[in-house]
């Protein structure tokens, strides 16, 4: 039986010649039982091989395909053939391939080549046993290498001649490309499966969030048909309203409350003079705010500020922002027509101010104001 051997990747090994010459006489050796089935085997350890099915045509040739480039063993993966364990050096294979090619697996069920009809693709490199760099060729007994390997091999190509099954062409590229086909129409059916479960994912999400909101919605139509049962058994307005203003007016830094009729819905309550003492224990007078109450709102301006056209009414409030801190509960009294309530928390809030949360320090405001401090 011919054995050729085609190496073109031997460049950092031993000569090429004299590696192909042991190739040729150890296989020649080891695969006399193959000769009941091809007249040549070929045995290909270029980069670049011919395609699977021109080979294919080829009945008579075994192709042994070898595409790993030359490199040490770095994996700590072992086969074991006849007894005998080698180290092994990991190849690629073709992923398109995997599911027309037949497994053949070493003792320990290690999967080693993969096989159709007369092609058989190595997932290890079949010829890295005589392989020796010209590093390491004074350092190893080559003889010793050569025997160990060529018993694994011997077990390698029995296990090839047991699995032979030579396919007729037609049907050969038939299953070939079929069973490409359906690795590509799987491989689809995966990445559209993949985005269907994202999807679902999603949506799933969505539902949750629905939920939440449609129990949120639930409980506000419960609360707000509470308000507007409340709202509508409510009988004495004019005694509350009367009530809450006398209230008001009766506060001791309160100095007017005045309803304007022509603003709907507005309330506005000057108060007396505020005084601040900044960090340095000096006191200054602001002078009086006013307080409006409108749409649900509340709006704090300094009258001296507001004169002057200056953004800052008091170190914890600008022109259109307040920062209430640990009252923010005024927006719900207000939110109740609860004006009483809400201009008592105003007033307590514009005696004090805290430096550490302030929009603006008291003396920037003092000097923007041309305040002076108060002698005692």
């Amino acid at each position: 039986m011919e054995i050729k051997v085609i190496d073109n990747k031997m460049k950092s090994s031993l000569m090429a010649s004299e590696t192909v010459l042991v190739k040729q006489k150890i296989f020649q050796k080891i695969t006399k039982h193959l000769a009941n089935s091809f007249s040549k085997i070929v045995l290909d350890d270029r980069i670049e091989t011919p395609p699977v099915m021109d080979m294919m045509r080829q009945k008579d040739t075994l192709f042994i395909i070898n595409k790993n480039p030359i490199q040490l063993n770095k994996s700590n993966i072992t086969s074991t053939f006849s007894g005998t364990t080698i180290p092994l050096h990991i190849n690629m294979f073709p992923a398109e391939l995997k599911i027309a090619f037949k497994d053949i697996k070493d003792d320990n069920g290690l999967t080693v080549a993969k096989m159709l009809s007369n092609v058989v693709f190595t997932v290890f490199d079949v010829f890295a046993p005589y392989k020796i760099s010209i590093e390491e060729k004074d350092k190893v007994d080559k003889k010793s290498i050569t025997e160990k390997n060529t018993n694994y091999l011997a077990g390698f190509f029995k296990k090839i001649a047991s699995n032979i099954e030579i396919i007729e062409p037609e049907e050969l590229y038939n299953k070939l490309y079929r069973d490409k086909l359906v690795f590509i129409m799987r491989r689809q059916i995966e990445q559209k499966a993949k985005s269907y479960r994202e999807k679902i994912e999603e949506n799933e999400k969505l539902i949750e969030q629905y939920q939440k909101q449609l129990t949120d919605t639930i409980r506000n139509i419960t609360i707000f048909n509470k308000l507007l049962s409340s709202l509508e058994k409510d009988d004495n307005l004019q005694e509350k309203a009367e009530h809450m203003i006398d209230t008001i007016r009766k506060m001791n830094l309160v100095k007017d409350v005045i309803i304007n009729p022509e603003a709907e819905e507005e309330i506005k309550i000057i108060t007396k003079d505020i005084v601040l003492t900044d960090t340095d224990s000096k006191k200054y007078n602001l002078g009086g705010y006013e307080i409006i109450y409108k749409d649900g709102a509340i709006k704090i301006m300094n009258l001296l500020a507001k004169k002057k056209g200056y953004e800052y009414q008091h170190p914890h409030i600008k022109t259109n922002s307040i920062c209430w801190g640990n009252l923010s509960s005024i927006t719900k009294y207000i939110a109740n027509y609860e004006y009483d309530v809400a201009t008592s928390i105003v007033l307590s809030a514009l005696q004090t101010w805290n430096p550490n949360d302030a929009y603006i320090k008291l003396s920037e405001i003092v000097k923007n104001l041309d305040l002076k401090p108060i002698k005692d």
